[in-house]
């Protein structure tokens, strides 16, 4: 197989803190004496060494390095802000005395068209250049080392300048070209010549969901879209056999990075296909599982997760230079933890695991690492944009930029010319590790034709599996005569050297139902699993559907990437496969290997064999979830007939099976049902104080229920279970009445709970309740202090406290308090008016002076109550807070202190990607502003101040924009003497 395990004794590698020096021994460590030093630590068995720093380059966003050694810098300098008219350059260095540093620059391009473009790829005299809305073709046609023409391969994508749109183009083992766009840029994918852009299948290339991932020819022709749902993956990495991977970026705070191996037309989970009522059923209870709905049918699984940060480049290092552990496996750079990885994966199932390798790394918050490449000596090449910030729309320090090169201690840089003109020289070119010489080598041999297929054969019977791989892509090249040669590899003993026939007879359009017979039994379970993956357009047959009942009967309970890979097989035709499988297993489906086919199917076939399993006493309580969860993926009346077969089912479980059952029923009545009414008497007699009971009240509209309601909410005030039952009563009719009897009969202790109870519960409704108690006079002036604190978090709650304040009716005795606490709410013109108002009354604060809050020590004590006072309205740190703003849990990890200081000092310099706000105006004259979460043809979901997601219609908008300025208001830190100011910075360093 491609990759090699690694022992455990390899893991635990010892670092080595090496100093970098520049031009000469002696001199300085740092080449701008302005920047902050950042010692580098590598692995045990290698060394870095500084190629290229500032002024020579800036701020390097993409780097791709030629057959000839010479590295390739597009630079960033004008990222989010034009500070060169010029535009950005696309320069090459090179070593030409041979000492290991670059002593030439020349510039290729520049230009506003490249500025901050966030992909790099050279081949032959060609640079493709991923700059949203384009990506470039930039070629030297005279040997100038300048672009002297320029076309587009593809335009239109949105985000322009934007880290979530397109990103680098490869060249992988197939002759095909690869790329990812972000979730902000594949909507809108067009030609070249404006028009948009459709895939292999007639489907608009835009119309799949969140970020892509996509193939096409050198030309841009037979584009196809192979992977979707992801965030944002900032770069995508081949391997000889056809193993695409990538890194993808999780939302802000979520610690989830995850690494994944892209299967071809498989969903990768991001966002959730389907909705639910309330939370999901059978989601996983761990965060960063649930965040990429792990437990969903449908969804590929991840590699591996990496916790917080902001990945960057990636590659397969497939040289032996360095240490063996490192051979095969992915190398990745992830600028938010400033570091480089690598991940040791392994065979698992038929899928894979890992381990994390560190491979360069500094203690430093300046280093950056943007991309990381393979050399053609087998060295690799790490460029480190070096800011205090790490992108996300924001730059600080784009006048400082590095260069380096990793290598076993002692081992010059060389490189030596590379021989294309025989089909000889060009298959010893193609064992090259580096990617653009083997583009150059398989662009030789594809020209040489059936001349190539001696050389290729030697390389092909050599004792190297990669270098097999690389050879075989050609050999089964239609313009080689190829097809003979795919299928004779079809028996190879390699299971990699199959896997790579396989694929060869599927992209050259080879006939597969064939192939698939010969590998029918293979051994492999990956084999078997890209089979069925391969029959994807092939089961509309009943030959096609029989191979896949074939394969699916030797499917192993548990292994969720076999499970996927047939369900990416049957996916276009469930019901045939479904019927096929079933013909096949008669009555023997019910093993835990035939529940994971029936749960993965999602045809409607399978919706009798769902309801056995949750019926079926023996079956886990996982098991019937998972298989209620099946259930949101169907409607119509087959669904809902099937799910009322279970209102009177007799099982030891049945209070859980009934509240699931009425939590997935979606046409039932219960004053035209019967049966659903019993049900759902029965279950809220049952259920008191309970998810469940909530979920059935809310969902049947139990009025009648509304003070058990209450009663729940009061005996639960401290956790989520009472905050959701005070979001579920002001919802019913008569509920915001009982909360206001309860609160004017109540004593003060109960009033306190209420108020608690209310801010917590972030509740629009509920908090105009309070509003008319906060401003009553009679009451103790702390209470009504504690009240308005509850209702900052909200519009109604905070703008109703300061429509007193603004027209002087709020009580003179609370003015102050009322200023200080609304200074720190998130509405922007409260804000501003609070600070002038706090300004005046202070006599006035002294300008910020941030290079004396810099050495002012800090109390990470204070500051963290600080933050507890002003910030948790918008922010959470951990579980406490309210999640609206980007999650602040490991922020430290990501941010400098000066950085830290400017993102509060000028909160829209640089705008978090998904939290940018939106004003949305409905045809009721409502105008609403909040961060849109999730959207379709049908639904905007706007998550408001207080962290309240809402569901509006499309239908019910008159106008969308998008505000040019964060919904974090300017100037909080008027509102602060500089030591709180300083005290509070000092405690978000800590957040790590």
């Amino acid at each position: 197989m491609f990759f090699q395990p690694t022992q455990k004794s390899l893991a635990n590698i010892a670092f080595v803190l090496i100093g970098l020096v520049s031009a000469s021994p002696s001199s300085a460590q740092i080449p701008n004496p302005e920047l902050p030093e950042t010692p580098i630590i590598v692995a045990e068995g290698l060394e870095a060494t500084l190629f290229a720093s500032e002024p020579m380059i800036n701020a390097p966003t993409n780097m791709a390095i030629d057959h000839r050694g010479r590295v390739w810098i597009n630079e960033g300098v004008n990222y989010r802000e034009e500070r060169q008219k010029e535009g950005d350059r696309i320069v090459i260095l090179e070593d030409t005395d041979g000492d290991g540093k670059a002593d030439s620059l020349k510039t290729f391009y520049q230009g506003t068209d490249v500025n901050a473009a966030m992909g790099l790829t050279v081949l032959g005299n060609t640079a493709i250049v991923s700059s949203a809305p384009n990506i470039l073709l930039l070629t030297d046609t005279d040997g100038d080392d300048k672009a002297d023409q320029k076309k587009m391969l593809f335009t239109g994508m949105g985000g322009t300048q934007h880290d979530h749109s397109v990103h680098t183009v490869i060249f992988g083992p197939d002759g095909k070209l690869y790329f990812a766009i972000g979730n902000t840029g594949a909507k809108t994918l067009a030609n070249s010549d404006g028009s948009p852009a459709r895939d292999h299948v007639g489907k608009l290339a835009g119309d799949y969901p969140q970020s892509k991932v996509y193939r096409c020819n050198l030309d841009g022709s037979q584009l196809e879209t192979i992977g979707w749902n992801f965030r944002n993956p900032y770069e995508l990495a081949a391997d000889s056999f056809g193993n695409l991977w990538q890194s993808d970026n999780d939302d802000g705070g979520s610690p989830a990075i995850r690494i994944n191996q892209i299967f071809e037309y498989g969903d990768h989970g991001y966002r959730p296909t389907v909705r639910s009522n309330g939370p999901i059923t059978g989601a996983s209870p761990i965060p960063q599982i649930a965040h990429w709905h792990q437990n969903d049918p449908g969804v590929v699984p991840n590699l591996i997760l990496t916790g917080t940060g902001a990945p960057t480049g990636i590659a397969v290092y497939e040289g032996d230079l360095l240490p063996e552990r490192f051979h095969g496996q992915l190398i990745h750079a992830d600028a938010g933890p400033n570091i480089v990885r690598s991940y040791s994966i392994s065979q698992s199932g038929s899928g894979y695991k890992a381990e994390i390798l560190p491979v360069v790394h500094s203690p430093s918050s300046w280093f950056r690492p943007s991309d990381v490449t393979v050399a053609p000596d087998g060295s690799l090449f790490v460029a480190d944009w070096m800011d205090p910030s790490c992108g996300g729309h924001r730059a600080m320090a784009t006048r400082g930029g590095r260069i380096y090169r990793i290598a076993p201690p002692n081992t010059p840089y060389r490189t030596v010319p590379v021989d294309f003109a025989t089909p000889e020289a060009a298959t010893r070119a193609l064992s090259s590790p580096n990617n653009e010489t083997r583009y150059l080598a398989w662009s030789a041999l594809e020209s040489f034709a059936k001349q190539a297929i001696s050389p290729l054969e030697k390389l092909f019977h050599s004792p190297d599996p990669t270098l097999r791989a690389r050879a075989l892509w050609l050999l089964a090249h239609p313009k080689l005569g190829g097809e003979a040669r795919a299928t004779s590899a079809l028996t190879d003993q390699d299971e990699a050297i199959r896997l790579v026939a396989l694929r060869a007879i599927k992209r050259y359009e080879y006939p597969l139902e064939s192939a698939v017979k010969t590998l029918l039994a293979d051994s492999s379970s990956r084999v078997r699993r890209e089979c069925a993956m391969a029959l994807r357009f092939s089961t509309d047959t009943p030959e096609g559907a029989k191979l896949w009942a074939g394969l699916a009967k030797q499917h192993i309970a548990g292994d969720r990437w076999y499970l996927e890979g047939l369900g990416i097989g049957s996916d276009l035709n469930r019901e045939a496969c479904f019927t096929a499988w079933m013909e096949s297993v008669k009555s023997n489906w019910d093993t835990p290997a035939g529940r994971d086919i029936v749960w993965r199917s999602k045809a409607e076939a399978s919706i009798p064999y769902l309801i056995s399993i949750i019926k079926n006493p023996s079956s886990s309580q996982q098991d019937r979830e998972r298989c209620f969860r099946v259930f949101d993926y169907f409607d119509g009346d087959q669904k809902d007939e099937a799910l009322l077969s279970l209102i009177d089912v007799q099982h030891p479980d049945r209070a859980s099976i009934l509240a699931l059952t009425l939590k997935h029923l979606e046409k039932a009545d219960p004053d035209a049902s019967p049966a659903v009414a019993r049900a759902v008497k029965e279950l809220l007699g049952t259920s008191r104080g309970t998810q469940a009971f909530l979920t059935t009240v809310r969902t049947y509209n139990r009025h009648e229920y509304g003070g058990d309601v209450l009663d729940m909410a009061l005996q639960h005030p401290a956790d989520e279970l009472g905050h959701e039952a005070i979001r579920v009563l002001v919802d019913l009719q008569g509920g915001s009445e009982l909360i206001d009897q309860r609160f004017e009969t109540a004593d003060r202790e109960l009033q306190t709970m209420i108020t608690n109870l209310i801010g917590a519960s972030r509740s629009e409704k509920a908090a105009a309740i309070l509003v008319k108690y906060a401003v009553n006079s009679s009451l103790p002036l702390d209470q009504r202090l504690a009240m308005v604190r509850a209702l900052k978090t909200t519009s109604n709650g905070a703008r109703g406290v300061f429509a007193y304040l603004e027209n002087g009716t709020l009580p003179r005795d609370m003015w102050n308090g009322t200023l200080d606490i609304l200074v720190t709410c998130a509405y922007a013109n409260v804000v501003d008016w609070c600070l002038d108002e706090i300004v005046a009354r202070d006599g006035g604060r002294s300008p910020i002076n941030l290079n004396q809050l810099l050495g002012m020590p800090s109390d990470p004590r204070k500051g963290e109550t600080a933050f507890q006072q002003s910030c948790v309205v918008c922010h959470k740190v951990g579980d406490k807070g309210i999640d609206f703003g980007p999650n602040l849990t490991f922020v430290g990890n990501k941010l400098e202190k000066f950085a830290l200081f400017d993102s509060i000092l000028n909160p829209s310099a640089g705008i978090e990607f998904n939290y940018e706000g939106y004003t949305i105006q409905l045809k009721n004259g409502q105008t609403m502003a909040g961060i849109i979460t999730d959207e379709n043809e049908e639904e905007i979901t706007l998550k408001v101040v207080g962290g309240t997601p809402i569901l509006i219609k499309q239908s019910d908008i008159v106008s969308k924009e998008q505000l040019a300025t964060s919904l974090m208001p300017a100037g909080l830190e008027r509102a602060m003497t500089p030591q709180a100011f300083v005290d509070l910075v000092g405690y978000l360093e800590t957040l790590k």
